[in-house]
């Protein structure tokens, strides 16, 4: 599943593509692929590989691979504040724990457009303690439904880059 917080990207700017993939049901080497398609003439489709060795709950790997190391645990990476009104801020806090040995540092947390600002509790956490990433959302100018990403950067080994989504439908006059 991909989303990409712009559909038009300004000469010289960016934009943020986020893939989700899915490893239930699978276990061993994967290859899948993503298609991009533009405007642009010499470019047309751009296809993206995505490459990931699943390894099952049991693998011994998991058991030692990541020994004595941070592991960022988030209950839940999706939130979907359903119709909100065109001009409202909307907040929703995630919460996670650290489930490793080792200390998880938060080194950054980015956000896809500059409607969207994030902060993490805390830059460190130590083994089972719990953190939040408070997300604040502003539909001020945006209607339709949009979707918008926060990346955190971590040292966790196993998921240095974690990626939350929050959608909303905004609407001129909400319920």
């Amino acid at each position: 599943v991909t989303s990409l917080d712009k559909d038009v990207i300004a000469p010289g700017k960016d934009a943020v593509l986020v893939i989700h993939f899915d490893s239930s049901h699978k276990v061993g080497s994967q290859e899948k692929y993503v298609y991009v398609h533009t405007n642009d003439p010499d470019n047309p489709e751009l296809r993206l590989r995505i490459v990931a060795n699943v390894v099952s709950p049991d693998s011994p790997l998991l058991d030692t691979t990541f020994a004595g190391q941070p592991k960022a645990h988030f209950l839940e990476t999706e939130h979907n504040f359903g119709v909100v009104k065109e001009g409202s801020l909307n907040d929703y806090i995630f919460q996670f724990e650290n489930a490793g040995k080792g200390i998880l540092k938060i080194k950054k947390v980015r956000t896809s457009c500059g409607c969207t600002a994030a902060v993490a509790s805390s830059k460190k956490i130590y083994p089972t303690q719990k953190g939040t990433i408070r997300t604040e959302l502003d539909t001020s100018g945006l209607t339709g439904k949009i979707s918008r990403s926060v990346v955190i950067y971590t040292n966790d080994p196993g998921a240095p880059l974690i990626t939350l989504m929050i959608y909303a439908d905004v609407r001129k006059e909400a319920k």
